[in-house]
């Protein structure tokens, strides 16, 4: 209580805020030993407030007083003129820029009367964007490219979209139907449809294989049994040797010039595949882990690197 008392004296100010109180415990000479604002917090049950209704001959706040004449209390009016002097400022349209240029601005200037989050938008307007059209400023959603390894696909379609889907790509792909070589053929159609700024109707693989419970059938269901079988000609298992599972492996890390992950062997493997016609297929990841008798993907490879190029 002295500490506040001392901090009241000092700042000229009857009822100290929590950081005016922090300042002072920071700066002034007089301070030394002060306790911290989470001791004072402590004492007074987690309330800074209470601290400083407790200060000798300081009235106690009226609560409801304080609220109606709060100048915290934003209209329709001060929001627009407040994003028209940002957006005069700094050209940006962004709602996370805003709050910081708002957070700079009052943190330079206290008398300043700015909205401080988005949320005081939401609560006067349909949104940010209906902000920012009220206060006369352009305003587009930005929306981000589809990733090169996740596309944007689209939700919500039916089993008959999906089949469609996979019909598509079929006739266009060829044989081996594999999940690798259809999403790569989803990515595209993603990048060449956000390009003209359209969705595209082509589902992820997972989309597919949680809808039909597997990707054979959903092959098997939109393409016909003969199909499985010819997507499946070129999976047929045979048996690697050791040797030629780690020159698999090292073949893909002398490509890619790194360690490989998963994602990044199958697309290798792929390529190696579709580079023979689908004749000679490398040993997938997990012919790889199992027969080196490693659970983990990383282990694997840490193992083959530690032991070297067979070849080297």
């Amino acid at each position: 209580m002295h500490a506040l008392q001392r901090c009241a004296a000092a700042t000229g100010v009857d009822r100290p805020s929590a950081a005016r109180y922090a300042k002072w415990r920071a700066e002034s000479p007089e301070a030394l030993g002060a306790p911290t604002v989470a001791q004072v917090r402590t004492i007074f049950n987690g309330k800074w407030m209470l601290a400083t209704a407790a200060l000798p001959g300081v009235a106690a706040t009226d609560v409801l007083a304080h609220r109606l004449t709060s100048p915290r209390i934003f209209t329709r009016q001060d929001c627009i003129d407040a994003l028209r002097r940002w957006h005069e400022q700094t050209g940006q349209t962004r709602e996370n820029q805003y709050v910081a240029w708002s957070r700079a601005q009052r943190t330079a200037d206290r008398t300043l009367h700015l909205p401080a989050t988005g949320n005081v938008f939401r609560h006067l307007f349909d949104g940010w964007p209906d902000a920012m059209t009220a206060a006369g400023t352009a305003y587009r959603r930005a929306t981000s490219p589809p990733s090169r390894f996740r596309p944007q696909h689209p939700r919500n379609l039916t089993r008959k979209e999906v089949s469609e889907a996979l019909r598509i790509a079929h006739a266009e792909l060829g044989e081996p139907f594999t999940i690798v070589r259809y999403d790569r053929w989803a990515r595209r159609q993603a990048a060449e449809l956000a390009e003209r700024e359209q969705q595209t109707r082509s589902p992820g693989h997972q989309t597919v294989t949680r809808m039909f419970g597997g990707w054979q059938a959903a092959i098997a269901e939109s393409l016909g049994k003969q199909t499985v079988l010819l997507a499946s000609a070129g999976h047929r298992r045979r048996r690697y040797t050791e040797h030629e599972l780690r020159t698999a492996w090292w073949s893909c890390r002398a490509a890619i010039g790194h360690d490989p992950k998963i994602n990044e062997y199958e697309q290798w493997r792929h390529t190696r595949a579709e580079s023979t016609g689908f004749t000679d297929w490398p040993p997938s990841e997990a012919s790889i882990r199992v027969r080196l008798g490693e659970a983990k993907w990383t282990t694997t490879c840490a193992r083959l690197l530690a032991e070297g190029c067979p070849d080297a």
